[in-house]
């Protein structure tokens, strides 16, 4: 089997840990494969919706705020300041970022933390 075009990722997975509510967390994905990312704006259809992806990056929300230079996606997971309303001391946060290719493929990748909200920016 030949193959001549790989999507491949140093890790699928970014996991900042155990953190205060309100940490910033920084991360970096970098892009090892083949077929090359989109550039610049493209149109990409969501159901019935029509959105413009910048570079061929996009986040969940703008609490990733994504940044993408060649092969590397990176930015800042802001985690929420606070979770009063929810009786657990542990919060699981999950974002994800979808990368768009130049061949009209698609990839996601993962970012993850826990707030402890007994925790405290130091």
């Amino acid at each position: 089997m030949d193959i001549k075009e790989i999507k491949l990722w140093d890790k699928p997975w970014f996991c900042a840990g155990v953190v205060a509510p309100g940490t910033k967390v920084d991360f970096q994905f970098e892009y090892l494969g083949t077929v090359p990312i989109s550039e610049g704006v493209k149109p990409i259809k969501i159901g019935e919706h029509e959105i413009s992806v910048l570079n061929g990056v996009r986040g969940t929300c703008g609490c990733t705020n994504l940044q993408r230079k060649g092969n590397i996606v990176k930015g800042s997971l802001q985690i929420d300041k606070d979770y009063s309303n929810l009786p657990q001391r542990y919060v699981d946060v999950k974002k994800s970022i979808e990368v768009y290719y130049e061949d009209g493929s698609s990839g996601v990748l993962y970012l993850s933390a826990v707030a402890d909200k007994t925790l405290e920016i130091a």
